[in-house]
């Protein structure tokens, strides 16, 4: 692998690429900071192609966050490596397990000044906290959150040991649900003050929205997961849903 840092850009935006004759043509989409690294992996047919950014037309984009999200354009590009043994699906697997972990990190934060938020403004004389329907709100938000973590560390468990499909696919679901139900929570215990620029919560919770929609959204890996549960033998069903 070169030295410093190196982009992975998602199974989706490499539709537009081909490798003919060991030369890659086409537009990348949606490249996370390619004008801040030197080198990208891109999923192939033909399997992970590790490419330099240099001579690359880079047309600047952003995601909901604000995030770099650029178009590459590549022109009779000659990869550095391509792996043909290592697959899409892997890259895929793994790029949704690291947003996973990333929408729960933002998702805490914006519990965090939503709990701030509602300890400290007063109405009808009494802190918003105080309130059961608002403790009732973050509360059912915090055990969506705590449960998308235990399957995040259950999906880690899992693919340091192996095969992590369904492990990775189950903590991507519960933590898009999570970090949609903690952003949703949090800006309507905050009312105004939650969308005012100024305020941090936006940028907790755009990323959040961001993220649910790379490498893959919860539609996709409820499907795959919904798929896999299908497919395993009925004795087995119950065991597949539990274990």
């Amino acid at each position: 692998m070169p030295a410093g840092p190196l982009t992975l850009v998602p199974p989706a935006g490499c539709a537009g690429l081909a490798l003919v004759d060991g030369l890659l043509e086409g537009v990348a989409t949606g490249v996370p900071w390619p004008a801040q690294v030197g080198h990208a992996l891109l999923p192939l047919s033909q399997g992970l192609a590790l490419v330099t950014l240099e001579g690359c037309v880079i047309e600047a984009g952003r995601n909901l966050a604000g995030e770099p999200r650029d178009s590459v354009r590549f022109h009779r590009h000659r990869p550095v490596a391509v792996l043909p043994d290592a697959s899409a699906d892997a890259l895929l697997l793994r790029g949704a397990l690291m947003r996973s972990v990333q929408i729960c990190a933002a998702a805490e934060q914006a519990l965090k000044l939503a709990i701030g938020y509602t300890t400290t403004r007063v109405q009808f004389g009494k802190p918003l906290a105080s309130f059961q329907a608002v403790q009732h709100q973050i509360a059912g938000a915090a055990s969506k959150l705590a449960a998308a973590r235990i399957l995040l560390d259950a999906a880690y468990d899992a693919l340091a040991s192996g095969d992590a499909g369904r492990e990775i696919a189950a903590a991507r679901i519960n933590a898009c649900l999570a970090g949609g139900e903690c952003a949703s929570v949090a800006h309507q215990v905050h009312g105004a003050m939650g969308y005012a620029w100024e305020y941090d919560l936006h940028r907790h919770t755009s990323a959040i929205q961001a993220w649910r929609a790379e490498f893959g959204p919860l539609t996709y890996w409820a499907e795959r997961l919904g798929a896999q549960a299908m497919a395993a033998p009925s004795v087995d069903l119950w065991q597949f849903i539990t274990s």
